[in-house]
């Protein structure tokens, strides 16, 4: 096997910023499921219900072929900026939502935000690695899924269920030190 050149320093600037915003995105996605009975007791609806978000953000992700050619129109670039906008957007409106049907509204909203942001990044590091380092790039953005999983899931519902952000840095500290919730 023979050795991958090293990335320049222009292309692990954007390594370590598609790998730092991939895992706020993932994050953001995969805590809903930690949240549900958080979510149910808040809104006032069966975890049953409240599994329906994540279904409304899925079937948002049979839209993004529709977003592929704008991205390749408008620049790859500029749609990792729209996923990004409107997943921020999306989580701003569901933690201020006033109800279930708000929240699974928002949900889509950051559904459609995650799915642009998913292919424009891939389309990104198209554009800006080399054939010979495409896969290793896309390896290292890939990744954040299995960090956001196994650290970022976790802060999460451990801030979730803490009842102040004492608490909060508490059980935070103890799953980082010990791996698992105090």
């Amino acid at each position: 096997m023979r050795s991958q050149p090293r990335f320049r320093s222009d292309e692990r600037l954007l390594l370590a910023l598609l790998f730092g915003a991939s895992l706020v995105v993932v994050t953001g996605v995969q805590m809903v499921s930690a949240l549900f009975p958080t979510l149910s007791r808040l809104v006032g609806v069966p975890v049953s219900t409240v599994a329906l978000l994540t279904s409304v953000r899925a079937f948002t992700g049979l839209l993004t072929p529709l977003f592929g050619p704008a991205s390749d129109h408008y620049g790859h670039n500029t749609f990792v900026w729209v996923g990004l906008g409107l997943f921020a957007l999306g989580s701003l409106l569901c933690a201020v939502a006033p109800g279930f049907l708000a929240l699974l509204i928002f949900q889509a909203l950051v559904g459609l935000g995650y799915a642009v942001f998913n292919f424009s990044v891939s389309a990104v590091v198209g554009d800006a690695f080399a054939y010979q380092a495409r896969a290793r790039a896309i390896g290292i953005i890939r990744l954040a899924i299995s960090v956001a999983a196994l650290v970022g899931v976790p802060v999460v519902a451990a801030i979730a269920e803490a009842d102040d952000m004492v608490e909060a840095t508490r059980r935070i500290a103890a799953i980082v030190s010990r791996g698992k919730p105090a």
